[in-house]
Parts: C-alpha cells; sequence; structure tokens
C-alpha cells in the first residue's frame, strides 16, 4: 500500500478522526505506516478507527492484547488481521488461516505540560494525541472475491461510499418487515444488483461486509428471534413485558405462569364482535397443537369430542349446552371401523356406518329409538360395536340431530367455523411453519391475525365479495307468485309466509331472533322464507346476510370500530335507495332514549359506542318495521300493476302456439308431458320456464362450433371426447391417465367406496 492510497482511506472517515501521516517515522519501514489522530479519546474511539479504516480498506482486524494499567500512556491497544492465528482452533495453515502477520496498535498519549514540549502534534488545535502504528504486510490478496467472502459485517458504522453499509440493522429490519432468511437474502442481493456500474455491483456482492454470506443472515436472524422473542424454553417473561406494548394497540393478554401455563389474548376484533347478537348464541370450539418449536396448543373458541375442552368449559359455562360436531363424530366412527385391532369386515363397514349416521341424523324420538334397536339386531356379530354405540348413546343429546331442535344454533351441526379457523391459523398466519416460540405466536395472532380479519370483514361490507349476493339472490328466486297480500303479520314481530310446495301452509317467521317454523329455518338457518321478507317487506333480521346498507356498515363498525369507521352512506349500494336508512332512522326513533341507557357523545371506547349503537338499533326495531311495512306495501302494489300486464301479454302470446302443439312430434310431445306433470305450482313452473331458456341458451352456443363426422368420432381413441370439442394436445388423455388418484375430502364418498377418510390438516390436529 502507499502513501497516497492510504490517504485515500483516511479522507473517506476525516470528519469522525481527524488524522495525517507523520511521513518522517514512516519512512523506516516500506510497510509501516504512522498516523497521528484526533477524537480518540478511549478504547471504544479507538475500535471505531479500526472499523472505518477496515471498511475503507476492505480489511478486517480482531483485538490481540491490550495494555493493562498503563502508566505513562492512557491506553494502548493492539489489533491483528483476521487471517492470523489469533482465535483459531489450530495452528496449521486452513482456508481461513493465513498466518498473516498485519497489525494495528493504537496508542494514546497523554496531553500536558511535559508531553507537549517533546510532542508537537500535541501542541496542535486540535491535539493528535493518538499514534496509530500500521504494519501492511498483508499476507494474502486483499482486493480478490476470495479474499472479501471473510469480511465482517458490522451494524455501527456508515458507509463511506455505499448508504449499505449499516449490514446487520438492515437485515434486522428484513426481519422486522416480515421477511425470512432466505426472503431477506434475496431481497438484498436485488437492490445490490440496481448499480448501473457492473464492477461495482460484482464489488459488492462478493463483499461479505454488505453482502453478508447465508449462515451469516440465519446467525443475524437467531440472534433477532431471541432478542425479539425471548428464549424458547421460557418464553413468559419477555411475553409479560410486551403485555403494556399490547395494550396501548387494544390487544389484552393475560398469562398463568403455574403448570401448566396458559396465555389468553383479546383482540379488538375479538372485544366487538362479543357485542353481537350471533355471539351470544353458540361458540365454536377448537383446538390445534405444533404450531411453534414446544408443540403449544392453540384453542380457538368459535366441540370436537374432547373430553379435555368439554370439561374446561363445563366448569367456565356449567348452564351452557355442548354439542358436539357432526362430521367428527362421523369421522371418528369410520376411523374406528377400520382400524385393524376392532376386526370389522370390509363388507360390514358400510352398513355399520349407515345405521351409525342414521342414529345420528334421527329427527324424533321414536326413529332415535327404531335405529338403536336395529343396531342390536343387525349388528349382533359386534358386541365391541353395540358396547360402543351404546356408550355414545348415554349421551345422545349431544350428536343426535333432533335434540337440538329447540336451540338456536343457526344450523351449525358441524364445526367449519372452528375448522376454517384453525386452516387461517397455519396457512395465512403460519404459512405452514412452526412459530419460535409462544410469544412469536402471540406476535402473529396480534398483528397478521388483526389485520387478516380486518381486511376480510372490509371485502363483504365493500360489496367486494360477490358470492353473498349470488347466494341471496338464489334464496329469494325460489319463491315466485308470492305477494304482499298473501303474507299475514300476526304481530309485531310475527309474521307468515305461505309454503310454495303445500296448500294451506303456513310458515311463522319470528324477525327478532330470525326463526322459521320450516325445516331449514327451525334452527335459525337464514332460508328462502326470511329471505323474501327481508328482500321485499325490508325488514332487517339478526341472521340476514350484509346485502343492505344497515347490515354492511354494521361490518366496518366490527372491522375498524365506531371511531374510525366511515359514515353510513359510504356503505351505500350503486342501486340502494339513501332513503330507506335504517340506521339513521333508528338513531332518530332513539334519541329520547338516551339518557336511559347512559349513551352520551363523550363515550370512552369504542366498545361502548358500539353497545350503544346495537341498544338504540333493538329498542326502535318495531318502529322501524312499521314503517318500513307501509313503504313496501306501496312499492309491491305498484309492481303488482306492471305484472299484470305483463302476464295479459304472455297469455295471449301462449294462445297463439296453441294450435302448434300437434306439430311436434311424438317424442318432444311425450317429454313435454313428463316435465308439465310434475309443475305443481308457481316455483316448478319457473323452474321449468328457466331450464328451457338454458337450453336454448347452449343449442345457440353449440352452433358456432364445426361439426365432426361420425366417422371421425367413431376412430377416436378411448378416452378422448366424442363431441365437437379440440382434442386435447400435448398431454395423455383422461382416460389413459397413469397419475394415482388421491382419495377425496369427502366423508360420504369414501363411506360409498369403503375407504379411509383423507386427512387435510396433517399431523398435530
Amino acid at each position: 500500500m502507499k502513501i497516497g492510497e492510504l490517504n485515500e482511506f483516511l479522507q473517506s472517515f476525516q470528519d469522525d478522526f481527524v488524522s495525517v501521516i507523520n511521513e518522517k517515522e514512516s519512512c523506516v519501514d516500506s510497510n509501516t505506516y504512522i498516523i497521528r489522530a484526533g477524537n480518540i479519546e478511549n478504547v471504544l474511539s479507538g475500535k471505531k478507527f479500526i472499523k472505518l479504516f477496515s471498511s475503507a480498506s476492505n480489511t478486517s482486524y480482531i483485538l490481540n492484547f491490550e495494555l493493562k494499567d498503563p502508566k505513562k500512556v492512557l491506553f494502548h491497544i493492539y489489533f491483528i488481521c483476521h487471517h492470523s492465528l489469533k482465535n483459531k482452533s489450530t495452528t496449521t495453515i486452513t482456508e481461513r488461516n493465513t498466518n498473516c502477520k498485519a497489525t494495528i496498535d493504537i496508542l494514546l498519549k497523554k496531553n500536558n505540560k511535559n508531553t507537549r514540549k517533546n510532542d508537537p502534534y500535541l501542541k496542535l488545535t486540535p491535539p493528535l494525541n493518538a499514534v496509530i502504528k500500521i504494519v501492511w504486510n498483508h499476507n494474502h490478496p486483499i482486493i480478490s472475491c476470495d479474499a472479501m467472502k471473510y469480511l465482517r459485517t458490522n451494524s455501527e458504522l456508515k458507509a463511506p461510499v455505499y448508504s449499505l453499509f449499516k449490514t446487520d440493522n438492515t437485515f434486522i429490519q428484513y426481519f422486522e418487515n416480515g421477511l425470512s432468511p432466505n426472503e431477506a437474502r434475496h431481497s438484498h442481493e436485488s437492490k445490490l444488483l440496481l448499480q448501473e456500474n457492473m464492477l461495482i455491483t460484482c464489488s459488492l456482492l462478493a463483499n461479505a461486509a454488505l453482502n453478508p454470506t447465508k449462515r451469516h443472515i440465519y446467525y443475524l436472524h437467531d440472534e433477532w428471534r431471541k432478542k425479539k422473542f425471548g428464549s424458547i424454553n421460557a418464553p413468559l417473561p419477555m411475553l409479560q413485558e410486551k403485555i403494556t406494548t399490547y395494550a396501548k394497540i387494544g390487544v389484552q393478554i393475560a398469562t398463568k405462569a403455574d403448570k401448566p401455563w396458559a396465555v389468553l389474548i383479546v383482540t379488538p376484533i375479538m372485544k366487538r364482535s362479543q357485542e353481537l347478537q350471533s355471539s351470544q348464541e353458540i361458540i365454536f370450539v377448537d383446538s390445534t397443537s405444533s404450531v411453534d418449536t414446544t408443540s403449544s396448543t392453540v384453542t380457538i373458541l368459535s366441540l370436537y369430542d374432547s373430553s379435555a375442552e368439554k370439561n374446561a368449559l363445563r366448569s367456565l359455562w356449567p348452564t351452557a349446552r355442548q354439542f358436539l360436531c357432526h362430521f367428527h363424530m362421523a369421522q371418528a366412527e369410520w376411523r374406528w371401523l377400520h382400524e385393524f385391532k376392532n376386526h370389522i369386515e370390509c363388507v360390514d363397514r358400510i352398513m355399520l356406518m349407515k345405521l351409525f349416521q342414521k342414529a345420528m341424523y334421527s329427527e324424533c324420538e321414536n326413529d332415535f329409538k327404531n335405529t338403536v334397536a336395529e343396531v342390536e339386531t343387525d349388528a349382533k356379530k359386534y358386541t365391541h360395536f353395540i358396547k360402543r354405540f351404546m356408550n355414545n348413546c348415554k349421551r345422545y343429546e349431544q350428536w343426535v340431530l333432533y335434540k337440538g331442535f329447540d336451540i338456536n344454533y343457526r344450523n351449525h351441526n358441524t364445526n367449519n367455523y372452528a375448522e376454517a379457523s384453525i386452516r387461517v391459523l397455519k396457512d395465512i398466519l403460519l404459512h405452514r411453519t412452526k412459530a419460535y416460540n409462544v410469544v412469536a405466536l402471540v406476535d402473529f395472532i396480534v398483528t397478521i391475525g388483526e389485520e387478516y380479519f380486518t381486511l376480510r370483514i372490509l371485502n363483504h361490507a365493500h360489496c367486494r365479495h360477490s358470492e353473498t349476493n349470488r347466494l341471496y339472490s338464489k334464496l329469494c328466486s325460489n319463491i315466485v307468485d308470492l305477494n304482499v297480500t298473501d303474507v299475514k303479520k300476526i304481530s309485531k314481530c310475527t309474521y307468515e309466509v305461505p309454503s310454495m310446495s303445500e296448500k294451506n301452509v303456513y310458515y311463522s317467521i319470528n324477525i327478532e331472533n330470525g326463526l322459521c317454523t320450516c325445516k331449514m329455518g327451525l334452527s335459525g338457518s337464514f332460508y328462502k322464507h326470511q329471505a323474501w321478507i327481508h328482500k321485499n317487506i325490508k325488514i332487517q333480521l339478526p341472521n340476514a346476510p350484509p346485502i343492505t346498507l344497515n347490515e354492511r356498515h354494521a361490518l366496518g363498525i366490527l372491522a375498524l370500530g365506531i371511531k374510525k369507521c366511515p359514515k353510513p352512506d359510504f356503505f351505500l349500494g350503486l342501486k340502494e335507495n339513501p332513503t330507506v336508512n335504517v340506521l339513521s332512522k333508528t338513531v332518530t326513533c332513539t334519541t329520547q332514549n338516551l339518557d336511559e341507557h347512559n349513551l352520551h357523545k363523550n363515550t370512552s371506547n369504542d366498545d361502548d359506542v358500539y353497545t350503544s349503537v346495537k341498544l338504540m338499533q333493538s329498542d326502535s326495531f318495531m318502529c322501524q318495521n312499521s314503517v318500513d311495512y307501509k313503504k313496501s306495501t306501496e312499492n309491491i302494489e305498484t309492481n303488482s300493476d306492471i305484472l299484470n300486464i305483463e302476464v295479459i301479454a304472455v297469455q295471449a302470446e301462449w294462445s297463439r302456439m296453441h294450435g302448434m302443439i300437434q306439430t311436434l312430434p311424438l317424442p318432444i310431445l311425450k317429454k313435454l308431458k313428463n316435465r308439465l306433470k310434475h309443475v305443481q305450482n308457481g316455483s316448478q313452473f319457473a323452474s321449468l320456464m328457466c331450464s328451457v331458456s338454458n337450453t336454448a341458451c347452449n343449442i345457440n352456443r353449440r352452433r358456432g362450433q364445426i361439426k365432426v363426422q361420425p366417422t371421425s368420432i367413431s376412430r377416436r381413441k378411448t378416452g378422448v371426447t366424442k363431441g365437437s370439442k379440440r382434442t386435447s394436445a400435448c398431454r395423455k388423455p383422461n382416460g389413459n391417465s397413469t397419475n394415482i388418484k388421491k382419495r377425496p375430502h369427502n366423508l360420504t364418498v369414501n363411506v360409498n367406496n369403503n375407504q379411509m377418510n383423507a386427512k387435510s390438516h396433517g399431523n398435530g390436529h
């Protein structure tokens, strides 16, 4: 290294350390340089100088030794090249160990009357009281890709040329933003590739101080996890420190330190959802393990047949009724029948499973008793199956269908909500990767989980989920030829709707709880009768999907809170009438009742305001329904006049075609006669007209296809389509596929095929 190059190194960090080269003393040896520097006051500033010099010269030094208790100087420290024998496990020459002799020692002189006599550098302003001796006799190349591969990163310095030199801090920020070590490495390398000069880019990519090795990145990630999430085996102390931080964003966390320890998490969305009426009716519960490296168990209260869960719930809510998931009950029974130790013959498994399902779906007590007698008769061959079935019958009120008819469980006889929550936890929050420990798991639930559910709820509130509207329209279309005059208003909260399939049969609908006396609506499910009332009479139901302005605004409050949620008009539909605003009318009707409920404007938090909105809605529910009923009656009477005009026109066209019936061929007449025999009401007639319309559309679509000669079709191989579709190219036909077909995740199909049901959750669930 020449003096000119050394001057360039020193100039790069001249702002931090004022330094000059003592050329007179440096001429003693061609590889030895003496530098006088200022702003070095202690050992820390001396080490900082070493790091700055290392970054400028593409070298790295480690501490060799330090002079203990100096008398004549302030301190004296010695550094040696990291390719020396220092801190090496062996003294032999290896790939990293080249026995390099290059050194740097820093001596800080005392600045007093006696020392200034013999040292002119101490008389300068500022005084250069540091003597730095550099022995530049490296026995290895400096500017080469292999040498730069062993350079060390630094998190304390700023780069002399490039702003990405704070490499450790940069990667820590990557990890804070949710990137994995591998993703962080690829992202960092992509940034380094943005340099226009390819020579500079190659130097940056080869320099481990700027582009650390994969091993060092994983080391940084491990250290970051330990600092942020604490120890794997003892995570609770770190979690206790974070409770106050989570409380600032509205997240409540309670811990139980006794063995076994437990952590309870309540996020703002969870808190607001408990104010909903639906949350007061039914609670879904499911648990899963293997979500972190210590195999902690996450229980979502959102029942699988787990005695531990059921006992815990019974101790917490002794008066609550517990029901078991029909799917899990059937799946557990099907697995038991397939276990080799139970010795159930293959031909009898389907028969025994059908008996169990028949008992589970019994709609009355007599059906259940008859099925029990049938099991005792048909399953005599398997006494252990009868014993297991009778043990389940001791708790039949938890899993037999008819025992839940008096419970408003919204037709949720399976645990699908909890199953979906488990899948969100594993797929969305954890990306099918175990968390570091329970602190990391809590952090994922609080941050990623809250953000995910907020976006999902707002997706429905912003009318961006078209499936909801399609299902709602399908339910409404199942009832035709029904006028508002056919609906009877029995009381303020009860309506009667006639049946579409049976004459002189009426179903009662309670608009307070959304129940209907039909088979589907008896347990609180939203069915076609409630949908017709909701759409045509404009009555809000507690189990209705988010179709109207009021329901979408309620979802917005659930996702964001009352303070952050936009005004109701923001959720107005494109064709929705802004005057029919249930929420605004509710607030108007209940202004005089605010004092009764202590609902003032100075509410302290979002949850109290949200509760006030729910109370106002319930108080003015009857007032609102009466207003909407009158307006909807006027609208429907106006629409009925238009409908009568269209009916007269259709009847005229129908009579015109009456004479053409005799011109139809005999096969078509027979098919038409059979179809018309099944038409007993207006709904079936509408279904017939829709099918005829769809068939006509398909015929028009087929006219655009190129026909295929019958002889060409007859020469086709097995598995190739026989129609006019294009033959598949570059892949095997479906009929000759050699791929092994996986079992479907469908219990009914697998039971009929007499095979085990496929699992989709993996281990630990």
